[in-house]
């Protein structure tokens, strides 16, 4: 029983990506009939009277720009990247900005939003984890390794180790390497760097994940 756990364990965040791939495509088919519906606002702009060519121009931008959160949902679900949820988030607030906003207070509410939404992009992401995901994600060596296998997207086995750079340490020790910064280690489907050490200590890890 206890090993029928484990594969299950083991197997399921396998299934992850390929529900998600899915999902991807259910929104992307969405997206090209919500297109295709484009072209009867701009018919109804045309035909209409000035005093109403300009609530179906404004229902005609909350189309496009809910296309577009669509769009980067879909970026969301393929990349795992911290950053495309922000640009969701920053599309989403801009999409209630430009078409919902009644008052003052509601534009300033969204614009101060916005600017927090960018201030965390600058300050916690950026230096954080690499915008390309081709360039691989830098973390600290304290970072849990199913927080891990959650951002990058890899399915590294969670039971050797609690950290990912405890985990590249004992991989080490087991292939006889000292440690060393810019010292490669492929573990399941990722490729880990150390990028950082101090006083012998692993501080930072640079982990790509395998094609």
């Amino acid at each position: 029983m206890m090993q029928k756990l484990r594969d299950l364990r083991t197997n399921l965040p396998r299934l992850v990506p390929i529900l998600e791939a899915w999902l991807s495509a259910f929104v992307i088919v969405a997206i090209l009939i919500g297109v295709l519906d484009l072209t009867k606002y701009l018919k109804l702009i045309f035909e209409s009277e000035p005093s109403q060519a300009y609530d179906i121009f404004q229902q005609f931008l909350g189309h496009v720009l809910i296309l577009v959160i669509g769009l980067e949902l879909v970026t969301m679900l393929v990349r795992h990247n911290p950053g495309s949820i922000i640009e969701v988030l920053v599309f989403a607030i801009a999409r209630k900005l430009l078409v919902s906003s009644q008052t003052s207070t509601d534009m300033l509410i969204g614009i101060v939003a916005l600017g927090a939404l960018f201030a965390v992009r600058r300050y916690l992401f950026v230096h954080t984890l690499s915008d390309a995901p081709e360039a691989g994600y830098n973390l600290g060596a304290a970072t849990k390794v199913k927080d891990v296998n959650r951002i990058v997207g890899t399915f590294i086995s969670e039971d050797t180790a609690d950290t990912i750079g405890g985990l590249l340490a004992l991989e080490a020790t087991k292939l006889g390497k000292p440690l060393r910064q810019g010292m490669c280690i492929h573990i399941a489907d990722a490729k880990l760097t150390i990028v950082q050490m101090r006083d012998g200590l692993i501080e930072k890890v640079n982990i790509t994940r395998l094609d």
